[in-house]
């Protein structure tokens, strides 16, 4: 009689938990992402703070590259950055020869602005991430009046175009102020880390529209798309941490530690 042979028992390739097989598809997207091509924002970058170099008003400090340009607008009366259209279209001089009105606008508790203070409060929040390093008492200077600017665009609601009705010809606040004091919020979350900010984003997020825009372009007056784009990286990097803090959990608890 021959020996009777047992088949052993087949168990496969041992199952990989669902949790990790998502977080390696989530890992295979990042390196697809990650190996596209990559424009060089350096020299775009550069390009672009010359230009804007190109465009400075008042005295002009002794590094400017643009050397064709010469200090220009000294008597200007400029507050907020607000001034008027028609005045300025009609000037068709050099900067350094210009002679028409150059007659300047405030907002303030009565006569509102919350887009302009919004927009400003943006610029300076990040502007001090940018200068965190190399200069820490101008981005801390820059961070302070950036909240300074976002509680006072919040606390006084309104369009700086019915504020200042000189603007609202050329530069008519189209989307309102909503978009401008979501767009601060965020700016201001990223330079401090302070949740009120992101809170404030949350709570009004549907009713200022942040969430309801549907619109593609992302101009000097419509901030919706970038702030949509820039909200869903900072809660897409909640979303990350809080995947991977589930998925040590995950390995701890299967490992019986």
């Amino acid at each position: 009689m021959g020996m009777e042979v047992k088949k052993m028992p087949h168990f496969g390739a041992p199952k990989t938990p669902k949790i990790a097989q998502q977080f390696s598809l989530l890992l295979s997207f990042f390196a697809i992402f990650s190996s596209a091509q990559a424009f060089d924002y350096a020299e775009a970058l550069s390009k672009s703070l010359l230009y804007f170099e190109a465009q400075r008003s008042g005295h002009l400090p002794y590094n400017q590259r643009v050397t064709w340009r010469d200090h220009s607008g000294l008597t200007d009366g400029l507050e907020q950055g607000v001034g008027d259209g028609g005045t300025d279209h009609y000037c068709w001089q050099r900067a350094e020869d210009m002679t028409t009105s150059r007659q300047a606008y405030k907002i303030d508790e009565a006569n509102p602005g919350s887009d302009l203070a919004g927009e400003t409060a943006a610029a300076m929040a990040a502007a001090s991430i940018v200068f965190r390093k190399t200069n820490p008492h101008y981005s801390h200077l820059l961070l302070h009046h950036a909240q300074q600017l976002f509680e006072f665009g919040d606390k006084y609601r309104g369009k700086y175009d019915e504020s200042v009705g000189v603007a609202k010809k050329y530069y008519e606040s189209a989307s309102g102020y909503k978009d401008e004091l979501l767009w601060a919020a965020l700016w201001v979350y990223k330079a401090t880390g302070d949740l009120y900010y992101l809170e404030y984003i949350i709570r009004y997020a549907r009713s200022f529209g942040g969430i309801t825009w549907a619109i593609s372009e992302f101009t000097w007056d419509i901030k919706y798309a970038g702030l949509q784009i820039l909200a869903a990286k900072v809660f897409f990097s909640f979303f990350l941490y809080s995947f991977y803090l589930l998925l040590i959990s995950y390995i701890y608890i299967e490992r019986g530690v």
